[in-house]
């Protein structure tokens, strides 16, 4: 959040296998700060499953504050 500037929404979420308690986090980025994601996370060596939606519109007022910075 820091690094990218960029908000995240946590859900709790439940493995359906093994029941394991996780926390998911959904963010909305551009390409190359996803990018800079995958690279903190490997170079972190953080154990992530990462999905990935194209987003076509975002509609409201969620990038006021980078705007402004």
């Amino acid at each position: 959040m820091n690094t990218l500037k960029r908000g995240v929404t946590l859900y709790s979420a439940k493995g359906g296998y093994d029941k394991t308690e996780h926390t998911e986090l959904v963010t909305i980025m551009a390409s190359n700060e996803y990018k800079k994601l995958l690279y903190y996370l490997q170079e972190s060596d953080i154990e992530a499953f990462v999905t990935v939606s194209t987003v076509n519109e975002v509609i409201g007022t969620w990038n006021n504050k980078k705007n402004h910075v």
